[in-house]
């Protein structure tokens, strides 16, 4: 942490700001009905526990590590795996008065506000140290002792209060741009849809048709698969020996409505490759279809350069070049209209298949090769713009990603709101720096505990105490 800290801060420990908790034993009200949080509770987006989410039992059945008594403005932070960031602020409403012993529960005292803590907590700069404390291969976990022990950044507490309400005023800023972000994928994959459908109905060409005299309303010649094609193959139906190294074997995981992806690929062997070629080797140009399992009905064009066999669940397709360009077949094959014969074929089926004859049946538009060229360039342009909108997209997503932790450092440096030394200057006023916050919470404490000395106190479920009869 850094030792330049703004005018009226200063740093201190966790244990410094927060109350200790002790530990309860429900069992001990057998009748008592408990509501009770574990993590799987812990709504991470919204720093928050889903009520929803809130287990209830009898004391007598409390389970062995619902131990952690909880009220309102308490802090969970999850002492296993540490960096998912399972920290939650226990809303007034919430019905739960115990969460897991895997918690350690940060309970404010009056020189730090809850949400100021609270996204202190959720820093990289707390997590991140905090991980490094976690011991344990199969379930890293961290412990009380040294959550307590960590070192936090304490402002006045009239500049905590501001801090909090910029915080959350830019923070909800940012989610709402990344809902917005969240929504443009779907948009994309609909305007691909569209544009696909237009360009293999002829709309996309109508003015082109238009311009050299043609009738934009004549529809398009129709045609089986089978007959625009040379030749149409079915994959062999036997697994393939997998090797580490060898020649490329293509599984439907690379298929894409954009194009193959063999960024990651698996291999096999010269002799299973020449085997799996042996009634047709794919070329360039050629169109590879899956016709079988979860990724189904997606058709791709072989690239130059591409020298690959064909694993299973997949069919090859080389396109006769006096009338149909494979590169337009493609578009056919993964348009709406073709989806949809696929899904009436397939119906519900658990697993679904199509059958090569229904798929040498598919219709499909034959118009001049003129007007497919046509069509390839417009329709290479219109997803060319949508490939670069989902490149600027990806590059927004991970910005606004980082934002939530940028906007906490600089909240946690003094440098989002003005400090209260420099706004009590401006006023010509004093303020109450953090330090001496800290100083008269430990005269309190040391008078409170000089009170209470000698008087017994026993401590119910809840975490309050009560005197001893």
């Amino acid at each position: 942490m850094s030792d330049d800290l703004p005018e009226g801060w200063v740093e201190t420990t966790m244990a410094a700001v927060t109350e200790r908790v002790a530990s309860v034993k429900p069992e001990a009200e057998p009748r008592r009905d408990f509501g009770y949080v574990d993590i799987s509770a812990i709504d991470k987006r919204t720093a928050s526990v889903n009520p929803d989410d809130v287990r209830r039992f009898k004391g007598a059945d409390a389970p062995s590590r619902a131990r952690r008594p909880i009220r309102a403005d308490d802090i969970l932070f999850s002492n296993v795996r540490t960096n998912l960031r399972n920290v939650a602020l226990i809303a007034s409403s919430l019905p739960a008065q115990l969460c897991s012993t895997g918690f350690t529960v940060l309970r404010p005292t009056a020189v730090v506000l809850p949400e100021y803590l609270l996204r202190w907590v959720l820093t990289d700069e707390f997590t991140d140290v905090i991980s490094e404390t976690q011991t344990g291969t199969h379930y890293p976990a961290t412990s009380d002792s040294q959550v307590l022990a960590q070192p936090v950044r304490l402002a006045p507490l009239a500049e905590q209060k501001r801090i909090v309400e910029k915080v959350e005023t830019l923070l909800a800023d940012v989610n709402h741009a990344r809902d917005r972000l969240a929504k443009v994928p779907l948009i994309l994959k609909r305007f691909r849809q569209s544009v696909v459908a237009a360009a293999c109905s002829g709309k996309l060409t109508e003015e082109w048709r238009v311009q050299r005299g043609a009738d934009p309303e004549a529809p398009w010649p129709v045609s089986s698969l089978a007959a625009v094609c040379r030749v149409v193959v079915d994959c062999p139906h036997s697994t393939p020996k997998w090797a580490t190294a060898g020649e490329i074997c293509l599984r439907t995981t690379n298929f894409f409505v954009t194009g193959l992806d063999v960024r990651e690929v698996r291999y096999v062997s010269g002799q299973t490759y020449r085997q799996r070629v042996a009634r047709l080797t794919p070329t360039a140009g050629d169109v590879v279809y899956s016709r079988e399992g979860g990724i189904l009905g997606i058709a791709c064009v072989i690239p130059e350069g591409l020298r690959a066999c064909l694993g299973q669940r997949m069919m090859l397709m080389r396109s006769d070049a006096a009338r149909m360009r494979p590169q337009f077949l493609a578009h056919v094959l993964n348009s709406p209209s073709t989806l949809a014969v696929v899904r009436e074929l397939t119906g519900g089926t658990a697993s679904p298949h199509l059958n090569v004859g229904d798929i040498k049946e598919f219709s499909v538009p034959v118009p001049p090769l003129d007007e497919q060229d046509e069509v390839l360039v417009r329709l290479g342009r219109l997803l060319g713009l949508a490939e670069a909108i989902e490149k600027r997209l990806g590059t927004a997503a991970r910005m606004a990603a980082g934002l939530p932790q940028t906007l906490l450092a600089k909240a946690f440096s003094g440098d989002l709101v003005p400090t209260e030394a420099s706004l009590a200057r401006a006023d010509g006023r004093d303020f109450e720096p953090a330090s001496a916050m800290l100083q008269r919470l430990a005269a309190s404490a040391s008078q409170a505990s000089g009170e209470s000395r000698g008087r017994g106190r026993t401590r119910r479920p809840d975490g309050s105490r009560g005197a001893r009869s």
